[in-house]
């Protein structure tokens, strides 16, 4: 039975080392220092307790001893037992457990503190009390973990700010490589005028659109959307823009230029390079001499097209996403003659999935109803109204999506 003397005795140790854990935690010290401050509380306070110990914790790299004293090893080279690494419990150990006890030279330590989070190991304390520790009641295992539970969860938060902080670092430099993406200028004379806006989410996305002359009177637009979000999906993106641009270098044929694209998407998404498996994708091309409009919907969401006299259409897809068989089905080239004073607006599902406060989107239709009312508007005035239309229809909901929205006028003599 353990006296009053030695309980007032210990209380006052375990007070000791657990003020100075808190101020170390306090003034943000480094988790090496907070590993030496572990130690020297055990061997400086516990002194005539604990005669031996080893901490291992689970870092990046792996499990590692970052602290350890009171026997000739070094257990910083030593690995920990196989045995330890796949435990799922979270039970104090009154002794080291079977598995442990014959493995040099864990065989010297009489007990066995692991620390967990949600049954999954997070630390081990190896321990060896005195020989002259009679009274296991001066052998305090459970304040020795609560102890070490105070540093873990203190450099476990640390790990999860360095995360935090590097995701955030990866993210905007995914932004700042998204944004190259885009055309740095769009042609806005009086035959042709093209407006673009792009509001990312908070995430990376995966939207683009892009502006492709090729020549005095002929180009290609295009607007695409990668599944997903995160980085994976912009390196999808970065990707595929790059072999837009080498493609239309050398054929203006659209249904080759998709076929290729898919080609490629099919290929990453095969060898599970990126988490992101397809694209949605528009491709129009223009010519001038000709008045003709040739275009292909892959998959994506239905642009609507307006003559100058307000009729309202939309190119529906007439094959399927990019990437998601090897061979598209029904991939032909579409073809509008006479094409002389026409707008189209292309866009990505987050203008049309843009949702209120009842939960109802802002969907194809009311943005068809917006089309035929303002379609006399130049591009940058039409991106301009739609936006505050989606901002007054969105109120205070949050957009759960990137919005890209990308408008060509032409006026051909």
């Amino acid at each position: 039975m353990i006296s009053a003397e030695d309980k007032i005795e210990l209380l006052n140790i375990e007070l000791r080392g657990l003020f100075e854990i808190i101020d170390a935690i306090n003034n943000n010290e480094k988790e090496e220092s907070l590993y030496r401050i572990f130690r020297f509380t055990l061997k400086s306070q516990f002194y005539n307790i604990i005669s031996a110990m080893a901490l291992y914790t689970f870092t990046e790299e792996g499990w590692r001893c970052q602290e350890f004293y009171g026997l000739p090893y070094r257990f910083s080279e030593i690995p920990l037992p196989d045995v330890l690494k796949n435990l799922t419990f979270v039970e104090h150990q009154s002794e080291l457990i079977e598995e442990v006890r014959d493995i040099f030279p864990f065989n010297e330590f009489d007990s066995l503190i692991p620390i967990a989070h949600k049954s999954q190991p997070l630390a081990f304390i190896f321990l060896k009390k005195k020989s002259s520790v009679q009274n296991e009641e001066l052998f305090d295992k459970k304040f020795i973990s609560a102890l070490c539970n105070i540093i873990i969860v203190a450099i476990e938060n640390k790990k999860f700010v360095r995360r935090e902080q590097r995701q955030r670092h990866q993210i905007e430099l995914a932004k700042n490589v998204q944004r190259l993406f885009f055309p740095k200028k769009l042609p806005y004379s009086h035959e042709l005028k093209i407006a673009a806006n792009y509001q990312p989410h908070s995430s990376v996305g995966g939207d683009y659109y892009d502006y492709i002359p090729l020549g005095k009177d002929r180009f290609i637009i295009c607007i695409a959307d990668v599944s997903g979000k995160g980085i994976s999906a912009s390196l999808l993106m970065s990707n595929f823009r790059g072999a837009v641009h080498m493609l239309t270098r050398y054929t203006d044929n659209l249904s080759t230029i998709v076929q290729q694209l898919n080609d490629l998407v099919y290929q990453v998404a095969s060898k599970d390079f990126v988490e992101s498996h397809f694209v949605t994708a528009f491709f129009l091309h223009y010519d001038f001499a000709f008045k003709r409009i040739q275009y292909i919907n892959a998959g994506h969401n239905a642009p609507f097209l307006i003559d100058k006299e307000g009729k309202v259409v939309q190119l529906e897809p007439d094959t399927t996403v990019l990437g998601a068989v090897e061979e598209l089905p029904n991939l032909r080239i579409n073809e509008i003659e006479n094409m002389t004073h026409w707008t189209i607006v292309c866009f990505t599902d987050g203008i049309t999935e843009t949702t209120n406060f009842a939960q109802e989107q802002f969907g194809d239709e009311q943005l068809k109803q917006f089309l035929q009312k303002n379609f006399h508007l130049e591009p940058l005035q039409m991106n301009e109204k739609l936006l505050e239309e989606l901002a007054k229809f969105r109120g205070s909901e949050s957009t759960a999506d990137d919005i890209t929205l990308l408008t060509c006028q032409i006026k051909a003599s």
